[in-house]
Parts: structure tokens; sequence; C-alpha cells
């Protein structure tokens, strides 16, 4: 984002269903609703649910008859990715083609300074995910 680079996480938004972090069932039905949106643009699975890790602790947590892990592979085919760096969730599509991984450079171990008995190292790596179809991932408005 701060390159100028559409993230996936706008881009999701600018193709999403409303959800609900708060009702587990209503959270269900997006899925279905996402699961009709790639239907109706050719979009096959398999997917990845990638979601905030807090957002799914809570609706783990809450009570359905048949774990959520398991609803979310039956209904749309996907793995459930909870992580820490994203906003609310979106749908991917693992089918293959739909995106490029572009890898900018290796990381790079360098030096910064010594301060007496210290010093200070850091290390860079830069990527990037090239967009081939926009289509190919649905955000979650939770």
């Amino acid at each position: 984002e701060k390159a100028n680079i559409t993230g996936l996480q706008t881009l999701a938004k600018q193709n999403s269903v409303e959800s609900s972090k708060n009702n587990v069932q209503d959270f269900v039905k997006s899925l279905f609703e996402a699961k009709k949106r790639f239907m109706e643009q050719g979009i096959e699975g398999p997917y990845t649910l990638v979601i905030n890790k807090e957002i799914w602790q809570d609706l783990f947590a809450m009570n359905l008859s048949y774990p959520l892990d398991l609803v979310i592979k039956e209904i749309i085919d996907a793995k459930v990715e909870p992580l820490n760096g994203v906003d609310e969730g979106f749908i991917i599509s693992n089918r293959g083609g739909d995106f490029k991984l572009i890898l900018g450079q290796d990381i790079s171990l360098g030096y910064d300074y010594k301060f007496e008995e210290q010093l200070k190292f850091f290390f860079t790596e830069s990527l990037t995910f090239h967009v081939i179809t926009p289509e190919a991932i649905v955000g979650l408005e939770l």
C-alpha cells in the first residue's frame, strides 16, 4: 500500500460481501454469498479464508453444533488462515494463475552501526503480488 501498490485487503474491499463478526450464522451466510460471487464470475476453488486472528477466535468460540473450520471446508472448500496483519477478512482462490508472486530481492542482512559493545544489524526483503484476476478475491465486511 505505501508504495502506491494496491494491496490484497484493499482489492478485497472492492469486491466484498456483508458479513458479521458477532453472529456466526450471519458469518456462515456470507460465505455462501462469497461462494455464489465466485461461481458467477467463473472462479473455481479451492479457496483460502484469510481472517483477522482475533475475529476468528471470537467466531470459533461461538457455539455451533459443528466446528466452524469444518463448516467452512464443506461450504466453500477453504482452509482458514487467521493472521494478525489482516483488518477484517477475505477469501482468495487457490486455483492458480490469478496472482503472481514477485520477489524484489532475497533477504539481505546488513550492518548498521556499532555503539560501545552493541552492534545493530538489519535485514530487508521485498515482495509483492501482481493481481491478474481481481475477481479471484472476495472481501468480508466484518
